[in-house]
C-alpha cells in the first residue's frame, strides 16, 4: 500500500503541482477572479471588490416574457452612469427583453482596459423593483413636456444630413413590387421575428442523476431542461437563482421556506411552483429519492442537500461555510451509508484562503464595540496619546460627553452578512436600522430576535445595516451628516472574506499540505483579536469616520474544505465554482484528487 500511495503522489505531483510552478517560474501574482461573474477583480480595491460582489449577488431578471436570462457578459452589462431621474429615461430601453440589469460603476474601469477614471461621478442608489411594482409612463411623459415648454426658445442648429436607412417592415406594413405586366402591386410583407438567445446547455454539475429520478439544482438560467421537472434552489444569491422570474411553470422547486419567501417578493414566483421545506425535515420526490435540507451557514435560508436512494448517495453544498456540526448532521442521516458524491462550493479552493472563523469575528467585533462605546471622557483623553482609536475619538476634544455618541454601522448584502449587525446591536442592547426594502426581507426570516431588533426610525438605532456597496469613507461621512448632532462619529465594518491577510506561515502550510495528518480533519481557527482589526482599519483624513475591513466570510477556507472532504470521505467530489477556465479546473482538482484518495486510505 506505501508503494502505491507514493506512486499516486507522484502522479498527482506530474499533473500539476503549484509549488513546482512557484520554483520554475517565481512567486506568482496573485489574482483575484469575482466568483459569481467572470471578470478579474485583481485591480480593484476592497471596497470596490465588495460595492462589485454586492450588485453581483443582488442582480434581478426584470423582464416578463419567455427569453430566458442567460449568464451576464460584458456585452450584456447596463451602467447608471449619473443621476437618472424619471424624465430622461427612453422607453424603449425600459421595454428592452431578456437582458439582465447591473447596477454596477465599479465595472467601468475593466471595460475600458483597467484605467480608472480620476474623476469619478456618484452613482445614484441601486432601485430594487419587486414583481408588483411598475413606473407609471405617464408622469414620464408628462415631466418631458413640462421640460420642453419651459425650455427657452432657440433657433436649432441644422443636423447634418444622414441617409434614412429603411425600416423593417412590421406585419401592418406592405411593398410595392413590380408583377409579370410590369404594373406596380403591393405585397404584405412577413413580420421578421426577432431571434432570441440560445439557451447555454446545463453544465454537468447542475444535474445530479439518482437512478431513474433527475433533478437540477440551481439550473434556471438554462431554461426548462428536457427530462427533468424537479428543481432545487440552494438560496437567494442571483448566481444560483438567476433565469428565474414570474412566468416559470416549468416545475416545483424545492427550497427553504426563507428563499421561498424571498422568491416570491422579490422576482414574483407564483405559490403554485413553491415548496418551501424546513431545514432537517426529510422528504421524497421522484422514484424513492429521499431529500433532507442542513443548514449551509452561508446566508439566511442557504441549504446544503442530502440526496438519498436505494442506490446511490449524493450532497449538493450549494453555497456553504463547512463545519464539523454539518459534518456530523449529514452522516447522522447516511446512517452508515458511503457518500458516492459531493458537489462541492470551491469559491475559496486554494492555499492563499485562509481565514478565521464566524464566531471568532464577530465576537472580536462586538467586544471592540462594547469597549469603545463605555470609554469615558477621561479614558479618551489619556488614549489619545496611547492609539489611534483614542485619537479617532477625541478628535473633538471640547465636545461635551453626550456628543460623542458612536453610530455603528455594517454592511451587508441584499442578503447575507446580517449576524454581525445582530451580534453587535444585541451586545449594546440598541435597535437595529435598516431602509424598507431590507426591513422587508429581513422580516421573511420570521426570526423573533430580529423582528424585535428593527426599528424604522434611525435615531432610535445606534447599529444601522447599509448595503456593503455603500461603505466607501465618503459615503460614510455623507451618511453621519444626516444623523448629527445626534451621533458624531461612525465606526463601520465592512465584513468580507477579501479583506484578511493571512501569516505567511499558514499559507506556506496550507501549499505543503501533500501528506496526509490527523489535524487535518480538524476545522481550525486561526487567531484573530483587536490588533488584527486595527491592522484592517483604512487610514483617512475623515477623522469622524473610522472603517474596518474584517474578514467575516461566508464561505469556506481551503482548511475547511479540507477538513470537510476528509471526513466525508466521498467517492468523487465535483466542483461547482470556478470551472469556466482550464487552468481554475486543473488546480482544484490537483486539490479534490487528494483528498479523495487520503479519505479512501486513511490516516
Amino acid at each position: 500500500m506505501d508503494e502505491d500511495r507514493q506512486n499516486r503522489s507522484k502522479k498527482l505531483k506530474y499533473l500539476f503541482d503549484p509549488r513546482q510552478d512557484v520554483l520554475r517560474f517565481g512567486q506568482p501574482k496573485k489574482q483575484v477572479f469575482c466568483p459569481l461573474c467572470p471578470l478579474d477583480i485583481t485591480g480593484l480595491s476592497i471596497s470596490e471588490r465588495n460595492a462589485h460582489a454586492e450588485k453581483c449577488l443582488g442582480v434581478e431578471c426584470l423582464d416578463d416574457d419567455g427569453v430566458t436570462c442567460a449568464t451576464p457578459t460584458k456585452g450584456d452589462l447596463t451602467f447608471d452612469t449619473s443621476t437618472i431621474t424619471p424624465a430622461t429615461v427612453k422607453m424603449e430601453e425600459m421595454q428592452a427583453v431578456g437582458t439582465p440589469i447591473f447596477l454596477a460603476d465599479e465595472f467601468l474601469h475593466l471595460l475600458k482596459g483597467g484605467v480608472k477614471s480620476k474623476v469619478k461621478e456618484e452613482i445614484k442608489d441601486e432601485v430594487y423593483f419587486s414583481a408588483d411594482e411598475t413606473m407609471d409612463t405617464t408622469v414620464v411623459e408628462t415631466q418631458s413636456l413640462t421640460r420642453a415648454v419651459e425650455t427657452p426658445t432657440k433657433k436649432p442648429r441644422r443636423a447634418p444630413q444622414r441617409k434614412a436607412k429603411a425600416k423593417e417592415p412590421t406585419s401592418t406594413q406592405s411593398m410595392m413590387v413590380c408583377n409579370s405586366q410590369g404594373e406596380m402591386t403591393s405585397a404584405v410583407v412577413e413580420p421578421v421575428k426577432k431571434q432570441k438567445r440560445a439557451k447555454k446547455p446545463a453544465p454537468s454539475f447542475k444535474i445530479i442523476k439518482m437512478g431513474e429520478t433527475n433533478v437540477a439544482v440551481d439550473s434556471f438560467m438554462h431554461g426548462p431542461l428536457e427530462g427533468i421537472n424537479l428543481y432545487f434552489l440552494s438560496h437567494f444569491h442571483a448566481d444560483h437563482y438567476g433565469g428565474l422570474r414570474k412566468s416559470w411553470n416549468h416545475g416545483p422547486i424545492f427550497c427553504t421556506p426563507i428563499t421561498a419567501a424571498l422568491c416570491k417578493m422579490k422576482l414574483g414566483v407564483q405559490d403554485e411552483w413553491l415548496v418551501p421545506i424546513p431545514i432537517h425535515i426529510p422528504f421524497c420526490v421522484g422514484n424513492d429519492v429521499e431529500v433532507i435540507f442542513f443548514d449551509a451557514n452561508h446566508c439566511p435560508g442557504a441549504a446544503v442537500m442530502l440526496f438519498t436512494s436505494p442506490t446511490k448517495t449524493a450532497v449538493h453544498c450549494g453555497d456553504f461555510r463547512a463545519n464539523m456540526n454539518l459534518v456530523r448532521e449529514i452522516k447522522l442521516k447516511l446512517k452508515q451509508r458511503e457518500l458516492d458524491e459531493v458537489y462541492l462550493d470551491t469559491t475559496y479552493l486554494g492555499p492563499s484562503h485562509a481565514f478565521p472563523s464566524q464566531n471568532r469575528v464577530v465576537q472580536v467585533c462586538a467586544d471592540f464595540c462594547v469597549r469603545l462605546n463605555n470609554l469615558k471622557m477621561e479614558q479618551l483623553e489619556k488614549a489619545q496619546r496611547q492609539s489611534t482609536i483614542g485619537r479617532f475619538f477625541t478628535s473633538s476634544p471640547n465636545s461635551p460627553v453626550h456628543q460623542l455618541r458612536t453610530l455603528f454601522v455594517v454592511g451587508t448584502y441584499t442578503i447575507g452578512k446580517e449576524r454581525l449587525a445582530i451580534e453587535i446591536a444585541l451586545r449594546l442592547g440598541s435597535k437595529l436600522f435598516a431602509d424598507t426594502t431590507k426591513r422587508r426581507i429581513l422580516k421573511t426570516f420570521n426570526d423573533p430576535v430580529i423582528s424585535e431588533l428593527l426599528t424604522s426610525d434611525p435615531l432610535e438605532a445606534q447599529v444601522h445595516l447599509v448595503p456593503l456597496g455603500q461603505t466607501r469613507k465618503d459615503q460614510l461621512f455623507e451618511h453621519l451628516k444626516s444623523f448629527k448632532p445626534h451621533f458624531s462619529k461612525i465606526v463601520a465594518f465592512a465584513p468580507t472574506g477579501w479583506s484578511y491577510r493571512p501569516p505567511k506561515s499558514a499559507i506556506q502550510a496550507n501549499e505543503q499540505a501533500t501528506d496526509l495528518r490527523p489535524s487535518y480533519y480538524d476545522f481550525g481557527d486561526l487567531e484573530y483579536n483587536v490588533e488584527n482589526l486595527d491592522r484592517n482599519l483604512e487610514r483617512s483624513a475623515i477623522e469622524p469616520v473610522q472603517k474596518y475591513n474584517v474578514p467575516y466570510s461566508e464561505h469556506s477556507s481551503f482548511v475547511e474544505l479540507r477538513a470537510f472532504c476528509l471526513n466525508m470521505a466521498a467517492t468523487t467530489i465535483i466542483p461547482t465554482v470556478n470551472m469556466s477556465a482550464d487552468e481554475s479546473v486543473r488546480r482544484q482538482m490537483y486539490w479534490l484528487e487528494m483528498w479523495t484518495g487520503q479519505a479512501r486510505e486513511g490516516v
